[in-house]
């Protein structure tokens, strides 16, 4: 009795602690890179964001509150309107399945996350502000289908006498396709002279917000409970999903991503989960994020890198394919490229090149390659933080010689 007592204990545990390590999944841009030489953070700003999820087949269901079939789909975003007011946006779909029919309907949140219990109060859209706590729109229209199908998520913030947030979807099957279709148009009656999403680690250029100066705002494209904090249970899964940011008039994907979101955050991340051990598992393959079913891993999608194939000729491959600039010096060739990069081919040759990752205009990662003409390649990657490694060595080394100096003074007065 004492054993089954014991055992039953453990399982709660267990049960317990997996609850409060669910989190939704997908991609998350929280301004953070692993390295191999350590842990960079960086933050960007932009105007414009776009999700596209693709869904095959699954079978899942939401735990409470929800109890149903079904499951979200969220882009969510802080957004800063002033020094003194950031909200936080959820362009959600969510997606219902009974006899493998699926039901989507389209729906909009609007939260203030400038400080903990801050009431809204000044949105206008199509919905209504409900309890002072949060904006909610609900397109009134519902799409059926059978799988598979494609869904895209757009939000934009625009800047007029008062920011503008427009929320755009795509609907797409195999028979049908509803074209980029206006969810809601929210005005904010606030002025602003530069509303923009806030990504990463904005440190002292950020509003304040809670947590903002030490912690990142999360950027989120996830799967989640059906709705009111419920957590999802995944049994079978298969899908795929890519995320975009735009800058300059186009769309590049994000620079790094994580499958979950980060324990401490500024602004909002949303409540609804997945249960992580009949959960979603993620791999990023051919620049796509592939979801299927199993444990979550809690890690980075991908790693930027810039990777050389040394075979008849010289390819250079970049990940992500984002937003690069690419520099080549050598071989009689000289050339500079800014913009969307994934691979560049050189005859055999001497060749310095530098590469720097981009995210919204600023250098994130920088890579220093040296290839020369006898097949050796010598690769150096982020030459920016090694040499500001150089620096602090410099400096501790310098640091104990002063203090030997100090004790040897110390020592000769004694």
């Amino acid at each position: 009795m004492i054993k089954l007592i014991l055992i039953i204990m453990l399982f709660i545990i267990l049960m317990s602690l997996n609850v409060a390590r669910s989190t939704s999944v997908g991609i998350n841009d929280n301004g953070t890179i692993v390295t191999n030489n350590g842990t960079l953070t960086y933050g960007y700003s932009t105007n414009g964001l776009l999700g596209i999820f693709n869904f095959y087949n699954g079978s899942f269901y939401s735990l409470r509150p929800s109890y149903t079939y079904g499951f979200s789909l969220q882009l969510n975003a802080n957004v800063n309107i002033s020094l003194n007011t950031t909200l936080w946006i959820q362009s959600i779909a969510r997606i219902s399945n009974i006899d493998n029919t699926y039901k989507i309907e389209f729906l909009d949140n609007v939260w203030n996350v400038t400080q903990q219990n801050t009431t809204l109060k000044g949105v206008k859209g199509n919905g209504n502000i409900y309890n002072n706590e949060y904006y909610a729109y609900e397109y009134p229209e519902t799409f059926v289908s059978k799988t598979p199908f494609t869904i895209k998520e757009y939000v934009y913030i625009k800047n007029s006498s008062h920011p503008i947030i427009e929320i755009y979807f795509n609907f797409i099957n195999s028979t049908y396709q509803s074209g980029e279709t206006l969810l809601d148009k929210i005005i904010v009656n606030q002025m602003s002279n530069n509303p923009v999403f806030l990504i990463g680690q904005m440190g002292g250029s950020a509003p304040q917000t809670v947590n903002s100066l030490l912690e990142p705002f999360v950027l989120q494209f996830v799967v989640a409970g059906y709705s009111k904090g419920s957590q999802l249970l995944v049994f079978k899964w298969h899908a795929s999903m890519k995320l975009f940011y735009l800058y300059n008039n186009s769309w590049y994907i994000i620079p790094s991503a994580y499958q979950d979101s980060p324990t401490d955050f500024a602004g909002g991340t949303t409540l609804e989960s997945v249960n992580m051990l009949n959960g979603i598992n993620e791999y990023f393959l051919n620049n796509t994020v592939i979801q299927i079913n199993g444990n979550l891993n809690q890690s980075a999608l991908w790693t930027p890198s810039v990777k050389i194939l040394n075979s008849t000729n010289y390819t250079i491959e970049l990940n992500p394919p984002t937003l690069w600039d690419l520099t080549i010096i050598g071989n009689n060739f000289n050339k500079s490229i800014i913009g969307n990069i994934t691979n560049i081919t050189l005859i055999k040759g001497k060749y310095l090149v530098y590469a720097s990752l981009k995210a919204g205009g600023k250098t994130i990662e920088s890579f220093f390659i040296n290839l020369s003409s006898n097949n050796t390649i010598k690769f150096n990657t982020n030459y920016l933080e090694q040499f500001n490694s150089l620096i602090y060595i410099s400096g501790f080394i310098v640091m104990l010689l002063i203090i030997a100096i100090v004790l040897r003074k110390i020592k000769k007065n004694l």
